[in-house]
């Protein structure tokens, strides 16, 4: 993408994101609708709604800080490679023919702490890739002084 505007660039770069969050939060919800219907307990949804946002409460107010110091672009592919395998072994399990429902919280905590250290890194990334910002953690444009 050399020689493109910032603008296209941008635009690619949260088009993909725009792919990435939406797919991801539809299995997040699939996984707790699939818990609501092997449990039919209404415990058990908050608990697996629990297991799906708590690690982002308990994480995300330190893996901002944590992927500030981390190359954005590995930090990025590193936490989307492991949603991607927690979400495969979710696959490989359910071609079993049963899919556990501890497994699924299981999978919903783990997805969830992968999610923690991705979502700060997504936005920096966006603002690096697009040429709006070189510096994303001073927040100074390119020419800036």
């Amino acid at each position: 993408m050399q020689g493109t505007s910032w603008k296209l660039k941008l635009a690619c770069v949260w088009g993909g994101e725009l792919v990435s969050v939406l797919t991801s939060s539809i299995l997040q919800m699939g996984f707790v609708w699939h818990i609501t219907l092997a449990t039919n307990s209404a415990s058990m949804l908050s608990l697996a709604s629990l297991a799906g946002f708590l690690p982002l409460a308990l994480f995300g107010t330190f893996a901002g800080t944590i992927v500030d110091r981390l190359p954005l672009r590995a930090t990025l592919v590193g936490a989307d490679l492991f949603i991607a395998a927690v979400s495969a072994v979710v696959a490989a399990v359910s071609l079993t023919g049963a899919l556990p429902v501890w497994v699924v919280m299981v999978a919903l905590f783990m997805r969830a702490i992968g999610s923690a250290f991705h979502t700060p890194n997504r936005w920096l990334r966006g603002l690096r890739e697009s040429g709006v910002c070189c510096d994303a953690r001073r927040g100074r444009k390119k020419n800036a002084a």
